[in-house]
């Protein structure tokens, strides 16, 4: 058993380094790796501006222990499987305050599809499916990423969906939630 972590745990230094990754702020490692020279114009109200890149990608891994924390952008964004394990999407619709989930993975999976897209406003998390794995991803969105779009959730999310507490808490960083009781 040990052994076999420690291949994986070097596969997944190996794949950080040759794909150049970088921590993400949402938890999980990252590297943008296009940014559309096009440009497209955009509401003003809504993203601040009024052009904005057509689209962007990232690599994007988290190992099985890692989670992506509840957050949300302004944007659609496309998630493509590379490797490794299944990853379980987590998504509240910002509109209706409903709960779904999404497996991302191996087209050959029963269960997994190997693209899905995550529509703009809607809070999302990610989480691998094999906690002694990890989890390769490819993320598009459309028009292009921007950090001032990134909006990391807090604990107020509990709040805003208390029936949902016992799934926000889960993927919210602990940083965040001490010293937060939920019941």
């Amino acid at each position: 058993m040990l052994h076999a972590q420690n291949n994986i745990d070097l596969k997944i230094n190996r794949i950080i380094t040759k794909l150049g990754l970088q921590p993400h702020p949402e938890g999980g490692f990252y590297k943008e790796t296009f940014r559309s020279n096009m440009n497209v114009t955009v509401d003003k109200e809504i993203y601040g501006i009024d052009k904005r890149s057509a689209g962007t990608s990232i690599y994007y891994l988290l190992r099985g222990n890692e989670f992506s924390a509840w957050h949300r952008f302004k944007s659609d964004e496309v998630w493509n499987y590379h490797g490794g394990s299944s990853l379980t999407l987590h998504m509240i619709n910002g509109e209706t305050g409903t709960y779904s989930q999404a497996i991302i993975g191996d087209a050959t999976a029963e269960t997994a599809e190997p693209q899905f897209t995550i529509k703009e406003n809607t809070w999302f998390a990610a989480s691998v499916n094999d906690k002694e794995s990890f989890s390769l991803v490819g993320c598009a969105v459309f028009p292009g990423f921007d950090f001032s779009d990134f909006e990391l959730a807090d604990p107020t999310l509990m709040e805003v969906y208390p029936e949902l507490a016992h799934i926000i808490i889960k993927y919210m960083p602990v940083s965040l939630i001490n010293p937060i009781e939920v019941s």
